[in-house]
């Protein structure tokens, strides 16, 4: 390792870095806050200087500087982002009085040269001189292009000429530039020192531009939400409190407590923090996948969608790309960006645009999300509804009847297992060796063997209790819903009410407080139409009690989180049924989540369209 690779002759320091990120302009605060420096100079042209300085003295507001090349009427664009090193160097040099210079070569045809670095993030922990030792072989492999030497030369000359006129430079420049200008300089130092810095070249025609809001994420090397953290923590006295995965987990609760304004105790649940932890642990994985050390925004929203689902994968979109510095009196033009494209406000469409500070090449990928509806388009979809037309979503029947049949089969074993023989071997081992019988008489050396007589009947009715709160208020939708065809069940179940939470034209979303489903269907009369909600049985008590009346078969399976209470197991006997219990957290809990929410539409023609507004969580 090359202890000083970061220095530049006897008085100059550098910095290189990848622009747009963060930890490099960290690196350039604290360097220049830990020493004495009387010059900065930094990896732009002099000409660019007066409007880069007016969008630095913006700050914290982002602006952003367009000009046409001469030579090949390009548009060419300078981010004034808090969160690039360079930016950083020239906002300190400024507040701090002290010498800046731009030492870049004017190019008139400016190419960007793409280069993919490692991830930067262990900069936290090894430090940039580590980091950057590590990436020395593969920078200097690569090969130069004319352009790239020529602004090597250039920067290398201007920086012999300060480095006589001033005792200490900060010299912040790109993370492929340093190792040749540190080659020029120090190889051809008595020749460059005879080339002094031209400072009378004319600047560049073009216009400093304030930047849409909502746009900001197009410029910025990092998402605007973690700058505008980054922002905030310039202010402390501990510049280490900033950091990038603390970062995301502020994204993450930020955008829970967003999504959570307008919604239920029920979504807090689904949105919980052991829910987020799951999030992080994706975004771990991803990262390991990809090589990396931090998600970027793909992975982010990959992991929150397949986690807690499209909506809040919207919502974390929605707060990544949040800045909170947004100037209302601002007076210069504004500008809206693109994918290296730029649109004037006078212009119809967007311009094709080269950034002169790139950051790591970005990989653009669609991902599909759907947003949680405003409450207007509620209102709205809720006065149009025809009250004489309902039906229910076909996936989330084939789930629910999926399920059923899971758990009749689950009943069936255990009432076999309620009628298992258990006896010492003699001749045959029967239905097979009953293991815990055997180990519980092994001092006595006999074998224990089972027989399970073959079960008589079937189960017919399931029933399930999602939530022993039975408040009338909470659970107001009572419904008995038909078969469509045989394959489905006859349904009856309370549940919320649906049409406060409509998601779509003609489609409402609620979830089950508890629901029986009969299997093959059969007509029944609605159950609900006897239930008076004065009386002293619960929403559960009558759904037991009125699907008790109208099964054929003996046995019928529970599901619910504690044993059916008293009043169910006297009705069950008084009718000659018995309840098969199957304690509900024997599932999982994300399964019994997911079938708890069900859809409502307004008439089968729905169905055709009802995709688009369901999310597939």
């Amino acid at each position: 390792m090359i202890d000083n690779i970061l220095k530049i002759g006897k008085n100059i320091d550098a910095i290189p870095s990848i622009h747009g990120r963060s930890v490099f302009a960290q690196e350039v605060r604290r360097k220049f806050l830990s020493e004495q420096y009387d010059c900065v100079a930094v990896e732009l042209p002099l000409s660019v200087a007066p409007y880069v300085n007016q969008g630095v003295d913006r700050l914290p507001y982002i602006s952003c500087f367009v000009y046409k090349e001469e030579k090949s009427d390009n548009n060419i664009y300078i981010p004034i982002d808090p969160g690039d090193s360079i930016i950083e160097a020239i906002r300190l040099a400024r507040q701090e009085k002290v010498d800046l210079w731009y030492i870049d070569a004017e190019i008139d045809d400016f190419k960007i040269e793409k280069l993919l670095l490692p991830d930067e993030y262990p900069i936290h922990k090894i430090s940039l001189n580590k980091y950057y030792n590590a990436l020395h072989p593969l920078l200097t492999a690569q090969k130069q292009t004319d352009q790239q030497k020529s602004r090597e030369f250039k920067m290398a000359s201007y920086l012999a000429d300060l480095s006589k006129k001033y005792k200490k430079i900060l010299y912040v420049c790109g993370m492929k530039h340093l190792a040749g200008v540190k080659e020029i300089f120090e190889i051809g130092l008595a020749t460059l020192s005879d080339e002094p810095i031209d400072s009378n070249i004319e600047k560049k025609e073009g216009t400093l531009y304030n930047v849409e809001p909502s746009t900001i994420y197009f410029l910025q090397g990092e998402l605007p939400f973690i700058t505008n953290l980054f922002e905030k923590s310039r202010y402390r006295t501990d510049l280490s409190e900033f950091d990038q995965t603390d970062a995301i987990k502020e994204l993450l609760v930020t955008a829970r407590n967003d999504f959570l304004d307008e919604e239920d105790e029920f979504e807090k649940r689904m949105l919980s923090p052991q829910r987020l932890q799951t999030a992080l642990t994706f975004m771990r994985n991803l990262c390991i996948l990809n090589k990396r050390f931090t998600p970027d925004l793909y992975s982010i929203i990959i992991a929150c969608k397949a986690t807690c689902g499209s909506y809040f994968a919207a919502q974390v979109v929605e707060t990544a790309k949040f800045y909170g510095y947004i100037d209302p009196t601002c007076n210069l033009p504004t500008l809206k960006m693109g994918i290296n494209q730029i649109q004037y406000d006078d212009e119809d469409g967007p311009s094709t645009a080269i950034n002169r500070l790139p950051g790591q090449p970005v990989d653009w990928k669609p991902i599909d999300l759907k947003k949680k509806p405003k409450k207007d388009k509620k209102d709205k979809w809720k006065y149009t509804w025809n009250p004489h037309g309902q039906c229910s979503w076909p996936p989330e029947d084939d789930k629910i009847e999926s399920f059923n049949s899971h758990v009749r089969e689950k009943a069936m074993r255990l009432l076999s297992d309620e009628l298992a023989k258990t006896e010492k071997f003699t001749s045959s081992i029967k239905d097979g060796i009953d293991i815990r019988e055997t180990l519980k008489n092994w001092h006595t050396g006999d074998i224990y063997v089972k027989e399970i007589p073959p079960s008589r009947g079937k189960i017919e009715l399931v029933i399930f209790i999602f939530d022993q709160d039975n408040d009338l208020g909470k659970y107001p939708y009572r419904v008995t819903w038909y078969a469509e065809h045989n394959a489905e069940s006859t349904l009856s179940f309370f549940g919320t009410e649906p049409f406060d939470n409509m998601i779509g034209p003609g489609i409402a979303k609620a979830r089950y407080g508890g629901c029986a489903l009969i299997f093959p269907p059969k007509p029944i009369a609605d159950i609900w139409k006897n239930f008076k909600q004065n009386s002293r049985s619960t929403m559960a008590e009558h759904l037991v009690k009125e699907n008790l009346k109208v099964t054929k078969e003996k046995h019928v399976a529970y599901v619910a989180s504690s044993p059916p209470n008293l009043k169910m197991k006297n009705e069950a006997r008084k009718r000659g049924k018995h309840l098969i219990y199957i304690p509900i957290n024997s599932f999982s809990q994300q399964e019994i989540n997911k079938l708890r929410t069900f859809h409502v539409l307004n008439g089968h023609e729905i169905r055709s369209y009802a995709s688009d507004f369901i999310q597939d969580d």
